[in-house]
């Protein structure tokens, strides 16, 4: 989660610490401990992947939580945290991704060995029409640079449907019936 790091960043501001390479190995030491996971952007080169910047998930969503971390504040971010440790424990490995202009992003690639990779966006909600179109955006512009034709529209609040967006199948479905079709 994006948030992570902006977090990190104004703790080490508080701090007084100012050195990157420091702000660097408290990230590592946090993905050590296992409190946290470390993605990078979905790139065909390694070198770009490697020079993204990370996105960080935390481990256990509802202990951090519980203990009013800050960086789950809202529903939003805890449903995409949740979404994330759910594609870790079908073996995906997972990376976000942004449009070559950077006009979209897409919250999850997953790939798995042997199958055809997935592209996920995740929102609390679609209702509004403005983030249904940007939501929408994202994997159009996924499936025509990347040819991802898997494309899924995670919510918690919006009923199960398909559409065809732009010419390409989108499937919205709600967290709980994704949950549960492993």
């Amino acid at each position: 989660m994006e948030d992570f790091r902006a977090h990190i960043l104004e703790v080490m501001k508080t701090l007084g610490i100012k050195d990157n390479e420091t702000i660097k190995r408290y990230s590592q030491w946090l993905e050590e401990s296992y409190l946290f996971h470390e993605i990078k952007s979905f790139s065909p080169s390694v070198r770009k992947q490697i020079r993204s910047n990370p996105k960080f998930y935390c481990v256990d969503p509802a202990l951090a939580r519980f203990n009013a971390f800050s960086v789950l504040g809202d529903e939003g971010a805890f449903l995409e945290n949740t979404l994330y440790m759910e594609l870790r424990r079908r073996g995906f490995e997972v990376h976000y991704w942004k449009s070559s202009s950077h006009a979209a992003e897409v919250d999850f690639i997953g790939r798995k060995p042997g199958h055809d990779p997935i592209a996920v966006q995740v929102s609390l909600s679609v209702a509004d029409e403005q983030t249904f179109r940007r939501e929408l955006r994202g994997l159009a512009l996924i499936n025509e640079e990347l040819g991802i034709n898997n494309l899924f529209l995670i919510t918690a609040k919006d009923p199960a449907r398909e559409l065809t967006h732009d010419g390409v199948k989108v499937r919205i479905v709600p967290f709980i019936h994704w949950a549960v079709d492993s």
